[in-house]
């Protein structure tokens, strides 16, 4: 009996305490009743209220600057186109009018008459002395090669002679100053005699048209050896083929 008390007297504790925490329990669960709604309405205002906020404006783009337009490059003016070169074909017979720069090369036959003046003892002569040559237009300067041969009365004898010969020519325009020299051999069948033949000469001729000139010469030459030696005057007759 003694052993129960001890227990009697926890449970009589435990009850006493049940029944005071009860009326408490009973008052938390009716607050709670009555606070519940309110907090669920509260939370709802609030997500109503954060799905509402406007997310803030993106700031306006910076326009990136505006490059210069490019610049055009001038126009590089055309070359000017060469000027035609007529050729000797191109001229016209009878034509004075001369394009610089046309190739006037050509196969020609020159004749020249002298006259060979009196002197002293020596009696009034003369001569021929035709000549085929090539001239070759090096632009500004023509070069030509020939035969000449040539017959004469001077000094009171009668001479031959044969030689190649060589020209330079400037032309300006349809005038044509040259020079000629040539060497090879003489004859005067009279005395028996042969040498060397020299012969130099200066003239001047004017152009005509493309195949034909005519103008004046002087002319000295010898035969060595012998006083077969003259100057003469003659007129210059030049044919192109």
């Amino acid at each position: 009996m003694k052993e129960d008390r001890p227990k009697m007297k926890t449970q009589i504790t435990f009850n006493s305490m049940a029944n005071r925490a009860r009326p408490v329990l009973a008052g938390s669960l009716a607050l709670a009743a009555l606070l519940l709604p309110g907090v669920a309405a509260a939370i709802e205002d609030k997500s109503a209220a954060t799905a509402s906020v406007t997310p803030p404006a993106p700031a306006p783009a910076v326009a990136a600057p505006a490059l210069p337009a490019p610049t055009a490059t001038p126009a590089m003016p055309a070359p000017a186109a060469p000027a035609p070169v007529v050729s000797e074909a191109d001229r016209p017979d009878g034509s004075l009018k001369w394009t610089p720069g046309a190739d006037t090369s050509r196969w020609s036959l020159n004749f020249t008459p002298v006259l060979v003046m009196a002197e002293g003892n020596y009696r009034l002569g003369g001569g021929v002395d035709p000549e085929l040559k090539y001239t070759l237009d090096r632009g500004g300067v023509c070069l030509s090669a020939g035969l000449r041969v040539g017959g004469y009365y001077a000094k009171n004898l009668f001479g031959i002679t044969t030689m190649p010969t060589i020209r330079l020519m400037v032309p300006v325009g349809p005038v044509e100053p040259y020079v000629s020299f040539g060497m090879g051999y003489g004859w005067l069948p009279k005395l028996d005699h042969s040498d060397i033949a020299t012969m130099s000469r200066l003239g001047v001729v004017f152009r005509f048209s493309k195949s034909f000139a005519l103008g004046v010469e002087g002319t000295v030459q010898r035969i060595e050896g012998s006083e077969f030696k003259f100057p003469s005057f003659g007129s210059a007759l030049a044919i192109n083929f």
